[in-house]
């Protein structure tokens, strides 16, 4: 590049830092997703800067130099997936990882179940002892009723007593 954009510039800087660690990565065949991850960020930053240039000659030598970030980026994102594809461990690991996941979602769902079911049980015992108050309560209501009705019977009774004797 022969022109110099301090913004840009240090966009550009990062992106050859990550580039570095994504090789470095790649060649230890480890997980290079965060660092793709963050290149692919930086990507608008630069394409940013690159339209603000103020220069028609230094824009057009800022986007080329974004666009071929932007391939650069897009294969090492290519390479990292095939590689992540084609990685054994990462493939039995995340078997695994599914596996144990499913067991505990399973496990989940069963207790959930349980609850469901005590809630139920809890549900249909207050809903029946909630009957038999009920029950008891009309049943006392009655009681109260013909009670009432006896009172008014002996009131009466012991009125007409009254009467006779004096």
């Amino acid at each position: 590049m022969s022109s110099s954009y301090p913004p840009f510039d240090q966009y550009r800087e990062e992106f050859s830092n990550l580039v570095k660690r994504i090789e470095q990565c790649l060649h230890n065949e480890e997980d290079a997703s965060d660092l793709v991850s963050q290149c692919e960020s930086l990507l608008p930053q630069m394409y940013i800067e690159a339209r603000g240039a103020p220069r028609k000659a230094l824009k057009q030598e800022l986007m080329d130099v974004h666009n071929a970030c932007k391939m650069q980026c897009q294969s090492y994102k290519t390479l990292n997936e095939k590689m992540e594809l084609m990685s054994t461990k990462s493939n039995v690991a995340r078997m695994h990882s599914s596996k144990d996941l499913a067991i505990q979602q399973n496990s989940r769902l069963e207790g959930a179940l349980r609850s469901i079911r005590e809630s139920e049980e809890v549900a249909s015992e207050i809903r029946q002892e909630l009957s038999r108050n009920r029950e008891t309560l009309e049943n006392t209501q009655n009681n109260i009723g013909k009670l009432s009705t006896m009172t008014e019977q002996a009131d009466g009774l012991v009125t007409s007593m009254m009467k006779r004797w004096f």
